[in-house]
């Protein structure tokens, strides 16, 4: 990564950080999204100042995250409940969590392969534990759903593919 290209990172990690401060304990749907489109902000931009020596699979992976974080975004957006479980909510910080390993981990993503792993195996915990021990809303699986391959979005980016 370049110079030129660690100052977007390092204000789309701030942008992730302030985001995650500022709707921290809402339930509502809305800043759900608001707060899943910020992170998809975030990753984009940080994919549009790569440098060129970085690899085109990498903009594709970043790409794919975006993607990921827009369609939970989208969910959110529809979902038909006042509040979103706080099971849910527990995904979204894996989400933020996610986003800020990876921001400031760029250009080689080796080193967040462990904790990338770790988080996406907390996400899936929380996820089993929930929908084992409660009966959920459809929107709410699917949002669910969606957050999951979100976290796996990433954590393909710690394992390129060749």
């Amino acid at each position: 990564m370049t110079a030129a290209t660690s100052i977007p990172v390092r204000a789309a990690a701030t942008s992730i950080a302030a985001a995650c401060a500022e709707f921290e304990a809402d339930r509502d749907p809305r800043l759900v999204r608001l707060r899943l489109r910020g992170i998809e902000m975030a990753i984009s931009t940080v994919r549009a100042n790569l440098g060129e020596p970085e690899p085109a699979p990498l903009r594709a992976a970043l790409g794919a995250v975006a993607q990921r974080c827009h369609g939970a975004a989208a969910l959110a957006g529809t979902h038909s409940g006042t509040a979103v479980p706080a099971e849910l909510l527990a995904v979204l910080d894996i989400v933020d969590r996610c986003a800020r390993l990876v921001v400031l981990g760029l250009p080689g993503l080796t080193a967040t392969r462990l904790p990338l792993l770790h988080l996406a195996t907390e996400a899936e915990q929380t996820l089993t534990r929930w929908t084992l021990e409660l009966p959920a809303a459809d929107d709410d699986r699917a949002l669910g759903r969606e957050l999951l391959r979100t976290v796996h979005a990433f954590l393909a980016l710690a394992y390129p593919v060749r």
